[in-house]
């Protein structure tokens, strides 16, 4: 994640960016490295991939890919660190004919390493010369086997530590090997709009989220368990969580008890309704498919003139070899009828 929000700001940012970058020296780190790329005479060879390009292409994506990602800045030259010091941005050198760059570097990303997916390669191109430019190279974090370099005698792995690329020791890309694929969860919310102002049993309600954990990874999810709960906004009078039945429901957990009606005298609790459930023993979520975990029905009262703007969720997913934490922000303005 912290690739990708580095890739965002920078192209986001723009030429801008890049030399506010160089002017703060910033430093080289396990997300971060600077290239200057293109290095040939001549205006017919400007913007051409030199073979010195296509080694650090290599490098760049097998040491990022077998990392945890990371952010390659082409056309900003670099102070080597010495000691302690790590290398830092040094001076802007823009690339000529950018485009042609940009071009090279997309028709050798598939020649220069094993089975890379997702590297992207985007251009910033200078406001005083939109020929000239740089390009900004996203490389994810690979999720199967190793990616081994494959370029000028180059016929290893790498793999980024501080703010270099080192070749991986033997008994690390045994490591890599063994390691079967892994799985992602991804929390995924449907939202629906009540059709009429009809009384469910446990009150009103005028909000409906369907709640679904996807597998995004490769490997299949075993033991998957969620923990969710809705906030205590102020506005809601109405909670119902149906639980889906196929799922155990975890009687004594600490942080997400089985609460799936709003009581109002429960105001000062941290969540309004909440549970925590774990698919069957045996039971795997297979890359690209989904489990459904239930509906969160909820509305204010009847007579309030305005809705609220947005619903927080905080939820918890785990399974073998995989968990994370975080919270959702549900927008009213999303809901539609059904």
């Amino acid at each position: 994640m912290a690739a990708r929000q580095l890739f965002d700001e920078f192209v986001s940012g723009g030429e801008f960016f890049i030399l506010q970058v160089i002017d703060e020296q910033r430093e080289e780190g396990l997300y971060l490295d600077f290239k200057r790329g293109a290095e040939v005479g001549g205006k017919q060879d400007a913007g051409k991939c030199t073979s010195d390009d296509r080694s650090n292409l290599a490098r760049v994506i097998s040491g990022f890919a077998n990392s945890d990602g990371g952010v390659a800045v082409w056309g900003v030259d670099r102070r080597e660190g010495r000691g302690d010091s790590p290398s830092v941005a040094q001076s802007a050198m823009p690339i000529h004919n950018v485009q042609r760059f940009q071009n090279d570097l997309l028709s050798e990303t598939s020649k220069v390493t094993s089975g890379t997916v997702g590297v992207e390669h985007k251009i910033i191109r200078c406001q005083d010369n939109p020929d000239n430019g740089y390009v900004i190279t996203y490389v994810p974090k690979a999720e199967g086997p190793p990616v081994m370099a494959l370029c000028k005698d180059m016929n290893c792995y790498w793999f980024r530590s501080g703010d270099s690329f080192r070749r991986m020791e033997p008994f690390m890309v045994a490591d890599r090997f063994s390691r079967r694929p892994q799985p992602k969860l991804q929390l995924v919310t449907e939202h629906m709009l009540n059709d009429s102002d009809r009384r469910s049993p446990n009150g009103w309600w005028k909000y409906a989220i369907d709640v679904s954990v996807v597998n995004a990874g490769i490997g299949s999810a075993l033991y998957t368990s969620i923990g969710i709960g809705i906030q205590s906004p102020s506005w809601i009078t109405t909670v119902n969580f149906n639980v889906n039945q196929d799922l155990r429901l975890q009687r004594s957990h600490r942080r997400f008890p089985p609460i799936v009606t709003f009581d109002p005298k429960d105001i000062d609790r941290e969540f309004l309704v909440s549970a925590f459930c774990e698919s069957v023993a045996g039971q795997a979520l297979h890359p690209d498919c989904a489990l459904y975990i239930g509906r969160l029905k909820f509305g204010p009262h009847p007579e309030w003139q305005t809705d609220p703007t947005v619903c927080e969720i905080t939820y918890e997913l785990h399974c073998e070899g995989f968990s994370v934490r975080d919270e959702k922000e549900v927008k009213t303005s999303e809901f539609d009828y059904p």
